[in-house]
């Protein structure tokens, strides 16, 4: 695929995904005006929980969605979505288990977990969400799957914050812009994306026959899947989780509100896997490893140009950009340098994770996954107690380079040359 038909057929995907983190933005800088940096810091933790869940919860399925779709639709859509059907009925499952253990539990864990009894309350409405938000990103992810990824990132990126900074603004208007409230209005946000992922579902697979999949064929395939984005949640989420279990609620909203920033480059990372992620796939098992590798290098080439710009931004100006936040957040702008350094790493490597899942290298990527993970928790702990905070940014961008420099040099071994490690 030519650089000017990435561009064409990623514009609307761009657009839908930069729409998505500019409310996502806007939604922390709203939220941590109205809440202080306290409550912000709460506010987030509850978001990781529920984010960390909500991956737990889709067991790796959400990759086997686009693998499936990518290879299927075109001339088995039966099969495609048998695949999906299963897949849902899969996470529907499991995230019901994982909310039941949060509303059992919810004051256990904030106290003895996270130290902090005032997490409780918070803790349960983003348990609850855990249902609604793992569904809705299931079924948007098979959207993408079928090549509809605009749609997939409007349900997955945009209507969520949009309702929670309508419904946000509504309190703030009646003047009860609180926690409980604010934490309800995002949990509105993900009840009514879900909603809208089913009304759209009959659109887009109601005509579509179905070939019944047994439940154990997704299962057993998302098993490694799940060791793969287990590990990537740890590489994403660990940062805000430990300093959840060891820092204060001021350095958790303050180094969440720098972590969020330094993650807006990354949207174009995320638009162009929409697109290419199921090409991966279907050239991968045609054995076009020419234009696989050219798909790659040409979507490459346009993240790095589209991410010097943000990059730029955050790296001269920081101060101004965490003084969105509110003057309690100033502090964090050594943090948000060292954690948009590491972003832009990530973004410049191109789609290594998906390269490699999507020819057939799970144990590779899960491997460096692992790896990663495991020298980012030590890392983290370690400088943590050394030089607090920022200790935690370091560690965080050198295991997301160590990710990614590793992924490159095994897709040039195992990809490009067509050798798959079993």
């Amino acid at each position: 695929m030519k650089v000017k038909d990435l561009l064409q057929k990623g514009f609307w995907t761009l657009l839908a995904r930069s729409l998505g983190a500019g409310l996502m933005l806007l939604m922390a800088i709203l939220f941590s005006r109205w809440l202080g940096v306290k409550d912000f810091g709460l506010f987030s933790l509850g978001l990781t929980v529920m984010t960390v869940f909500g991956v737990i919860a889709r067991w790796g399925t959400d990759q086997v969605i686009l693998k499936k779709a990518g290879v299927y639709w075109i001339d088995r859509p039966d099969i495609a979505k048998g695949h999906i059907v299963s897949i849902i009925k899969i996470v529907s499952f499991v995230s019901a288990c994982l909310t039941f253990v949060i509303v059992v539990f919810h004051e256990d864990i904030a106290v003895s977990v996270f130290n902090k009894p005032e997490f409780a309350h918070v803790l349960l409405w983003f348990g609850l969400m855990t249902i609604p938000f793992s569904i809705n990103y299931t079924i948007a992810e098979s959207y993408k799957g079928v090549g509809k990824p605009v749609i997939s990132s409007y349900l997955q990126n945009v209507v969520t914050p949009f309702m929670a900074i309508f419904s946000g603004m509504a309190l703030f208007h009646i003047e009860m812009a609180e926690l409980p409230y604010i934490v309800q209005s995002f949990g509105l946000g993900v009840v009514i994306a879900l909603i809208c992922s089913l009304l759209l579902w009959k659109g887009v697979f109601s005509n579509i026959k179905k070939t019944n999949i047994s439940l154990k064929n997704p299962f057993k395939e998302g098993w490694p899947m799940l060791l793969i984005t287990s590990g990537a949640l740890v590489m994403a989420w660990s940062d805000m989780l430990i300093l959840g279990v060891l820092g204060s609620t001021e350095e958790l909203g303050i180094y969440s509100a720098a972590s969020r920033t330094a993650m807006v480059s990354t949207l174009f990372l995320m638009a162009m896997n929409s697109i290419t992620a199921p090409k991966y796939a279907y050239l991968y098992k045609a054995g076009n490893i020419n234009e696989l590798k050219r798909l790659a290098l040409n979507s490459t080439k346009i993240l790095i140009v589209m991410a010097l710009f943000p990059t730029f931004i955050l790296l001269v100006y920081p101060e101004w950009v965490m003084s969105l936040y509110g003057y309690e957040f100033i502090s964090g702008a050594p943090i948000l340098i060292v954690l948009a350094i590491g972003q832009f790493v990530n973004v410049a490597s191109g789609s290594v994770a998906y390269l490699l899942i999507m020819t057939g290298n799970e144990k590779c990527m899960r491997n460096i996954v692992f790896l990663s993970a495991s020298i980012n928790i030590f890392l983290s702990l370690a400088m943590f107690e050394s030089i607090g905070v920022i200790g935690v940014a370091i560690s965080t961008s050198i295991s997301i380079s160590i990710s990614n420099i590793l992924g490159l040099y095994f897709i040039k071994k195992n990809v490009y040359k067509r050798q798959i490690i079993i």
